[in-house]
């Protein structure tokens, strides 16, 4: 598959922030969830939520729906 190299550059200072590099995916989506996890690992140290899947679950005349 191959691999892809990401690069944080700040502007101001002119100085690279950090760098990383992820497995080339066969989805743009995921590949892009994964970088935008990355980065927000990066930068605060917690996981992103990108790649996070939602289950919303209600009960309604004791049925789940």
């Amino acid at each position: 598959m191959g691999k892809i190299q990401i690069e944080a550059y700040d502007t101001v200072e002119k100085s690279l922030i950090f760098t990383f590099t992820v497995n080339k995916e066969n989805s743009p989506e995921y590949l892009a969830h994964t970088v935008c996890d990355e980065i927000i690992y990066k930068l605060t140290g917690k996981p992103g939520i990108a790649r996070s899947k939602i289950l919303y679950v209600t009960r309604k005349n004791s049925f789940t729906v």
